[in-house]
């Protein structure tokens, strides 16, 4: 991860920094990782994660974990097991006073695995999810995680961050 940073193409920071600017812009920028240890920790984390992935096409799509029953008890009763091995991260992107995107993931075994990953349409401007994908990134790497799994199928976003693919 550390050296993914570097490796972060010039036209991709430029507009990292772009979006930092249109999103400071209207508040202030935090980046939270929280790592519920507990289901009592974890279940106003999980709420808030699912409001922000549904505020825009996943929930207009009916795509969003809120919506999909099955997928949505599978990832709820995966983020349990995480959480109750110490495992679970859930990160958010906050804009003022505003979660702008947020991230279910798993850190664990030197490795950094995105799970899920959603951002709120109205700050679309400020490219919240790009931020927060940085963030947890530059978080990878003070952990010194040796790698960073954009788990899910490749798509234009992805391939912004990285020209390795791996068929699984």
């Amino acid at each position: 991860p550390a050296q993914a940073l570097e490796d972060l193409t010039a036209r991709l920071r430029s507009d990292l920094r772009r979006a930092r600017r249109r999103a400071e812009a209207i508040g202030a920028v935090s980046f939270m990782v929280h790592a519920p240890s507990t289901i009592t920790e974890l279940a106003p984390l999980w709420e808030r994660s699912l409001r922000v992935e549904a505020a825009g096409w996943k929930g207009r799509s009916r795509t969003a974990l809120r919506f999909d029953e099955r997928v949505g008890a599978f990832y709820r009763a995966y983020a349990i097991r995480a959480c109750e091995q110490g495992i679970l991260r859930i990160l958010f992107l906050e804009i003022g006073t505003a979660v702008a995107a947020t991230m279910i993931a798993l850190e664990t075994s030197g490795r950094f695995w995105i799970l899920k990953i959603g951002y709120d349409e109205d700050l679309a401007r400020c490219s919240p999810g790009m931020l927060l994908l940085r963030e947890a990134l530059g978080h990878a790497a003070a952990h010194r995680a040796r790698s960073f799994e954009l788990l899910g199928t490749a798509s234009e976003w992805t391939r912004r961050w990285t020209d390795r693919e791996e068929e699984m």
